[in-house]
């Protein structure tokens, strides 16, 4: 059967009347065995019948307009019939004319016969009708539907495809309204939730059009060669659907899965195809309730049991395809298999017809007959979108200011194999769409009879760590990995996100981790170098203490200042110990006692090495007085040295105070004591520069010394060696990062003692241990007698040196003055 329209119509009880399809008694609203409608029925009292005129549109909407013409003007038509009779009017009654009309079940029908009724402002509900455009109040005012509109089945297939993470679909619609309007409303659906539809084809369908084959072969050939495209939408009615799906099966497109609109998501003519073609087919069908007492009348319906010429014909069609080929009819056959999609919604139209002309009934004191006599079509459809009760399959009935339902509701269908089925498949009701909210409850089968849901996207998810770049469409990107200082934690296309201060990513930017502390650590490489040589450096130079010691009294001691040495030797020990204060986290003590501690070991060193030097000249330019030690002025040099460094000290720590620095960078966060700390330390470098210079001069003086003597040498270049070591440190320091601070200067105090003992006493620790003969008395006193000499010889030639210069002054002048002037000239001037 094609679209079927039809006219309810109210007359008086000497009006006949008769069903043309006996096969939907439960349209006649007198004859239903259902409680409800017995109940409805009683409320019209005897007088009153509801009646129908029931029309095949066949699909076309001209044979529909003519319908509709028939229903506005009253004008009836004789049909050829076996045995059945149209409404026949008697003398002197009153002519039945129509209420409501119940049709077409395709939105164009609907919606070409609503302009015609409209205008009459007959009220027409569709069971099937489920176009956006109808909900058009100002084209199509008098139109209500009992079945959701197609913007809410958009709204649903969008949540499916989002719910399976489905990016990258394609969609394929009829190039009517019904397809136009609902792959529109899909598009606009899928924009909101991100979903990219980079195949949107269309086709006109006429079966027997070649430009319409050749359109459906070019969309399924495109389809196939999409790898990446294998979910498709297919908006249009069930022929259309099984157009394309021949096609399909017939260039053998398998493994994709199709989303069917609700026409043809739950129709029985898809079991005909291969389960590799449809097998997975995911539907939104309306909520069609299961009519138990109409399927068990269809069951009692046989040919022997009716004389309804459709029926007739129906079954003569069908016994057809049991294989009777002379026309005969099967009379085994029933109307069991006969199409039953939305019968209920046909149904509940009707309830709301008569629960409208209840409403209407209302407006007298009598039975309400008197409100019939003249119905004001206008009231009586704002009585119809008033209902608001439960109807088949206690779904309720209620209506929006559009006329469209006002609760929607869909159950997902799943095309599923099925041994025990005809043709081996059948549509199972797998979830449901409610309000805006989908539900998933049965398991589902994908094409191909996959355990997993299949994929359809341009590209993979990007692995964490990895940000998206986009292509030239927005559902393609390419996987990047994050910039530094950012992450990204999961799996998907979010930007990356930075890490909060004190914390950077990890490697791979998929995490963010507290960003290390940078300081010479205890169990770090640097603290163990550092520790050892501190270690090796005290050890050797209590050695050298002990050696110096033992030996206190033997001339090459001696000469060397014993006791200031002794004290130099310990300060050179603390100091190989002095790295020990910088490794560790700096806190605020620590941070003062470093420039302290590294200051005053520095200047009492120097200090110490410069009066050895001061000494050594004193006593050699003045042999007999000063052989004896003078410590007392030893002393005081040293304190007054040493104070005016305290003093430097103190006035800079008054000035700018030191405090623990943390500076959070890129990769790890410094910990040191600040720039304070690091001026400091330059500044008491400078003063201990400025003594290296003083005794390096000094010490270039007293380079002649006798050979037991000559420490100012070592002195000397003891001296430019400490000079290099920390010219160096402040280039390197200057040119880094200020976070290597601390191992820089640990390096160079290591460098500074090793230079001290290596320069200064190694060469006299291998005389006395092994060159004894070397450090005897008599051989100090025979290298001092002959520096004496050799100074005393010194003296004398450049005494001869003089008075021979002078005699030959004199002799040049005696020779140019008069002989009368006395020799006491030369005399006065030589004074």
């Amino acid at each position: 059967m094609g679209d079927t329209t039809a006219s309810t119509i109210l007359k008086s009880e000497n009006i006949k009347h008769r069903s043309i399809v006996p096969a939907l008694p439960n349209a006649n609203f007198n004859q239903t065995p259902h409680r409800r409608r017995h109940s409805a029925s009683k409320t019209f009292g005897t007088n009153i019948t509801l009646g129908y005129d029931i029309r095949d549109s066949v699909n076309n909407a001209d044979v529909a307009l003519d319908a509709a013409l028939d229903f506005t003007t009253l004008r009836k038509r004789p049909k050829a019939s076996n045995s059945l009779r149209e409404c026949e009017c008697f003398e002197n009654t009153t002519q039945p004319y129509v209420v409501a009309l119940i049709g077409g079940a395709r939105s164009e029908i609907s919606q070409r016969v609503n302009t015609i009724v409209g205008a009459s402002s007959l009220p027409q509900i569709s069971y099937s009708s489920t176009s956006v455009s109808l909900s058009n109040k100002t084209k199509y005012r008098t139109f209500l539907r009992t079945i959701p509109p197609d913007n809410f089945q958009a709204r649903a297939m969008a949540d499916i495809v989002k719910n399976y993470g489905w990016s990258y679909v394609a969609t394929v619609a009829s190039d009517e309204v019904y397809g136009h309007l609902g792959v529109q409303g899909f598009h606009e659906e899928a924009r909101n939730r991100n979903i990219c539809i980079p195949t949107q084809l269309q086709f006109h369908f006429n079966t027997i059009s070649d430009d319409s084959k050749r359109d459906i072969k070019y969309i399924v050939s495109e389809l196939k060669v999409d790898t990446k495209t294998n979910v498709i939408v297919l908006f249009c009615d069930w022929p259309q659907a099984v157009a394309v799906l021949t096609e399909a099966q017939k260039q053998g497109m398998t493994g994709k899965t199709w989303i069917a609109s609700e026409s043809w998501g739950f129709n029985e003519r898809i079991y005909n195809f291969d389960i590799s073609t449809v097998g997975g087919v995911l539907g939104v069908v309306a909520h069609d309730a299961r009519l138990e007492l109409f399927e068990k009348h269809l069951d009692n319906l046989n040919p022997n049991t009716t004389n309804n010429p459709w029926l007739i014909e129906y079954f003569r069609a069908k016994s057809c395809t049991v294989g009777n080929k002379d026309g005969k009819i099967d009379p085994s056959l029933n109307a069991t298999t006969m199409q039953k999609d939305q019968a209920s919604y046909a149904i509940d139209a009707v309830y709301t017809v008569v629960l409208g002309l209840l409403e209407y009934m209302k407006c007298g004191k009598t039975d309400g007959a008197d409100c019939l006599k003249d119905i004001d079509l206008e009231k009586l459809k704002e009585f119809m979108l008033k209902v608001n009760t439960t109807g088949i399959g206690e779904r309720l009935i209620n209506y929006d200011k559009h006329g469209n339902p006002g609760v929607i509701h869909y159950h997902i269908s799943n095309l599923q194999p099925d041994s025990t089925a005809k043709n081996g498949k059948r549509f199972v009701l797998v979830g449901s769409w409610s309000n805006g909210q989908l539900h998933i409850t049965r398991p589902i089968y994908w094409n191909g009879g996959r355990n997993t849901t299949p994929i359809s996207r341009c590209s993979s998810p990007c692995p964490p760590g990895h940000s998206s770049v986009k292509g030239d469409v927005s559902c393609c990107w390419k996987c990047v990995l994050c910039p530094p200082g950012q992450f990204k934690i999961g799996i998907g296309n979010q930007e990356c996100d930075s890490c909060h201060e004190g914390f950077i990513p990890d490697s791979n930017r998929t995490r963010c981790m507290r960003i290390p502390e940078e300081f010479i650590r205890w169990d770090s490489v640097t603290s163990v170098i550092l520790v050892s040589l501190s270690l090796c450096g005290v050890l050797v130079t209590s050695f050298m203490f002990g050696v110096y010691f033992k030996y206190r009294k033997t001339p090459i001691v001696k000469a060397a200042s014993r006791y200031p040495s002794l004290v130099l030797l310990v300060s050179i020990a603390i100091m190989f110990a002095l790295p020990l204060l910088y490794i560790g986290r700096p806190n605020i003590a620590m941070c003062h006692i470093q420039p302290i501690a590294f200051g005053l070991l520095m200047t009492l060193a120097s200090s110490l090495i410069l009066t050895k030097t001061f000494r050594l000249i004193q006593i050699f330019n003045n042999i007999v007085a000063n052989l004896k030690d003078q410590p007392l002025v030893t002393v005081k040099m040293v304190i007054v040295m040493v104070a005016l460094e305290v003093i430097l000290i103190a006035l800079f720590l008054d000035r700018r105070p030191i405090q623990v620095n943390t500076v959070v960078e890129d990769a790890s966060v410094p910990i040191d004591c600040g720039a304070s700390a690091k001026d400091l330390h330059t500044a008491v470098l400078l003063y201990n520069w400025l003594l290296a210079l003083i005794c390096a001069v000094m010490a270039f003086r007293a380079r002649s010394l006798p050979a037991n003597f000559k420490e100012a040498r070592l002195i000397s270049f003891a001296m430019f060696t400490f000079s290099v070591i920390w010219l160096l440190f402040l280039i390197v320091f200057s040119g880094s990062i200020i976070s290597h601070f601390s191992t820089y200067i640990c390096v160079a105090i290591l460098a500074t003692a090793l230079d001290f003992v290596v320069c200064m006493f190694a060469p006299k620790i291998f005389v006395i241990l092994f060159r004894p003969e070397l450090n005897e008395v008599r051989l100090v006193r025979a290298d001092i007698y002959r520096y004496a000499v050799k100074q005393t010889n010194a003296r004398v030639r450049i005494h001869q040196m003089w008075s021979q210069r002078t005699d030959r002054m004199r002799t040049q002048l005696e020779g140019s003055l008069p002989q009368s002037q006395p020799a006491h000239i030369f005399q006065e001037s030589k004074l």
